[in-house]
């Protein structure tokens, strides 16, 4: 899978990821895909849920606003 990436319409204080859906039966393991689990670590050295583990989520891409300007986040995701 590619790594997520920031889209163009990210503000400093909100931060839009898209990433590309898994087709390959190579990718998926010959599975459909059910969930796309993203999370994040805001400096915290934890990653916390956003979306995808405790309910599906198959949509492509992801908001998450009230970001510090300056401060570094990191984002994980998984199929």
């Amino acid at each position: 899978m590619n790594a997520p990436t920031k889209a163009a319409t990210s503000t400093s204080t909100q931060l839009d990821i898209t990433w590309s859906a898994l087709t390959s039966t190579t990718d998926t393991g010959a599975s459909a895909i059910t969930s796309y689990n993203l999370e994040w670590d805001q400096g915290t050295n934890t990653f916390v849920e956003l979306v995808g583990f405790t309910t599906p989520y198959t949509t492509l891409s992801y908001s998450k606003s009230g970001l510090t300007p300056g401060q570094a986040y990191k984002f994980r995701l998984r199929a």
